[in-house]
C-alpha cells in the first residue's frame, strides 16, 4: 500500500503539480507578446494572457499524463512490482 501511495504522490506531483504549471507559464509569456486591439477594454487586455494560460490547461494535461505515465513505466515503476 505505501508503495501504491508513492507512486501516485510521485505522478501526481509531475504530471499535474510541476509539468502542466510550467507549460502554462510559457503560454502566458506568448500571450503578452501578442498584440490587442486598441478597442478592447483595459481590465481584458491585462486578464487576456492569464485566459490564454487556463484555456491551454485542458490541451496540455492529457498528453503530459501520457508522457510521465509512460516515462514512469520504463524507470521507476520498473523498481518494485
Amino acid at each position: 500500500m505505501a508503495t501504491s501511495a508513492a507512486d501516485t504522490f510521485l505522478y501526481e506531483s509531475v504530471a499535474s503539480g510541476f509539468i502542466p504549471p510550467l507549460v502554462a507559464v510559457q503560454f502566458k509569456r506568448l500571450a503578452y507578446k501578442i498584440p490587442c486591439p486598441p478597442s478592447m477594454p483595459p481590465a481584458a487586455r491585462a486578464w487576456f494572457p492569464a485566459g490564454v494560460a487556463l484555456a491551454s490547461l485542458p490541451i496540455v494535461i492529457p498528453p503530459c499524463d501520457a508522457i510521465v505515465d509512460l516515462l514512469m513505466d520504463v524507470s521507476i515503476r520498473q523498481l518494485y512490482p
